[in-house]
């Protein structure tokens, strides 16, 4: 099964990320590490290989994404996109718990609840990342000590499927598909 870095697209050599025009025009710096994350890695596009082609060409969940890091188990969608983080933060900048932790969303928690997965932007927790989750006891909590290890953490996960029963070893991908299909 897949994990980590087989879930993110690579960024072309030379596709440049131009931080200073974001940064001018949404007062926000981010973290150097999150930075040549992005230059490296397409955080715009969805995270590969969790959808499902069924015999009627109807496009259905494969699995899910979960990060683990030793006692913390949590689903993940999505990260944002650069545009998304930097509007989102401006949208939200005033939000008391975003100042009060110093952090800025730049993901989706594939679980319900509020919240995101963040990353840290001040001196005491830069570019670490951060659960944020309004309906949780834990509310707020570190779980990664920088981008780089968070996507160490991601794996596959069968929950959620929609596919009752599936055959995993019969799934197959064509070169240049999207989309896993069942080989009957």
């Amino acid at each position: 099964m897949k994990n980590g870095f087989e879930f993110i697209e690579n960024r072309p050599l030379g596709e440049i990320i131009d931080f200073k025009k974001w940064e001018d025009k949404y007062q926000l710096v981010l973290p150097p590490l999150f930075k040549t994350f992005i230059e490296n890695f397409k955080i715009e596009s969805e995270l590969k290989n969790i959808k499902f082609l069924d015999s009627d060409e109807d496009e259905s969940q494969l699995g899910t994404i979960r990060f683990n890091n030793g006692n913390i188990s949590i689903l993940i969608s999505n990260f944002m996109s650069i545009k998304d983080i930097y509007t989102d933060w401006k949208g939200g900048g005033e939000f008391e718990e975003w100042e009060k932790y110093g952090i800025i969303r730049i993901g989706h928690l594939g679980e319900s609840g509020g919240g995101g997965i963040c990353i840290g932007n001040t001196d005491r927790n830069k570019d670490e990342i951060w659960q944020l989750n309004w309906d949780t006891p834990e509310y707020n909590r570190k779980i990664a000590n920088n981008i780089f290890e968070f996507v160490r953490g991601l794996s596959f996960t069968t929950e959620f499927s929609n596919l009752d029963r599936i055959d995993y070893p019969k799934l197959y991908k064509k070169w240049g598909d999207s989309h896993w299909k069942l080989n009957h």
